[in-house]
């Protein structure tokens, strides 16, 4: 008993540690950081091979309506992601960024919620991205600070404005990257997790 109430105690010592905050919020956004930056490059390199993703995600469920918007979408959510990104990884704008990532987490999930070829890795990872936001959001006094406000908005602007000048040159120019992942004899869910990933 007296043990179990001294890892207690040292585990409420480390929670309240301030070193150990900004080490976790640290964590944390490099987490997010990369993987959203990831992403939004993959999108952005091919917006066609995504818009074609998009369009078949949306046939497939309650939102067929957007369907003929599906390049849109996917460039405005590659260029959201990589400015989400680069504001994680940099520490610019985090609660602005926490708030409009889980927002567009929650929406992702539940596309993909009644999605036929969804899968249980998706969900799961949608879920612990936003729980990360979540204590990303709680614990975003511990980040240190080191752009003033205007630099901050600054640099989430140019990342999203670069972001939609790359997808639109990829566009223009075939895509940098091939992300179809479509090739004849694809079973679709191997194509669904290439893309969704």
């Amino acid at each position: 008993n007296s043990s179990i109430s001294k890892i207690y105690a040292r585990v409420k010592e480390s929670l309240t540690n301030i070193t150990f905050k900004r080490a976790a919020i640290l964590l944390f956004r490099l987490v997010i950081g990369v993987v959203f930056l990831v992403d939004g490059f993959k999108i952005i390199s091919d917006p066609v091979g995504r818009a074609i993703y998009t369009e078949s995600v949306l046939s497939d469920s309650f939102l067929s309506v957007f369907e003929p918007l599906s390049l849109v979408l996917s460039i405005l959510a590659g260029a959201f992601k990589v400015s989400v990104g680069c504001c994680m990884l940099l520490g610019t704008n985090i609660l602005v960024a926490s708030v409009y990532l889980i927002i567009f987490l929650f929406i992702e999930f539940f596309v993909l919620l009644f999605l036929p070829l969804s899968t249980g890795w998706l969900l799961v990872r949608n879920l612990s991205l936003i729980l990360i936001s979540v204590l990303i959001i709680l614990l975003r006094k511990h980040s240190v600070k080191i752009y003033t406000r205007r630099t901050e908005w600054i640099i989430e602007l140019y990342s999203f404005a670069f972001s939609i000048a790359f997808a639109l040159y990829s566009f223009i120019n075939l895509p940098i990257v091939d992300r179809t992942a479509m090739r004849e004899g694809s079973s679709m869910k191997r194509v669904f997790l290439a893309v969704a990933m």
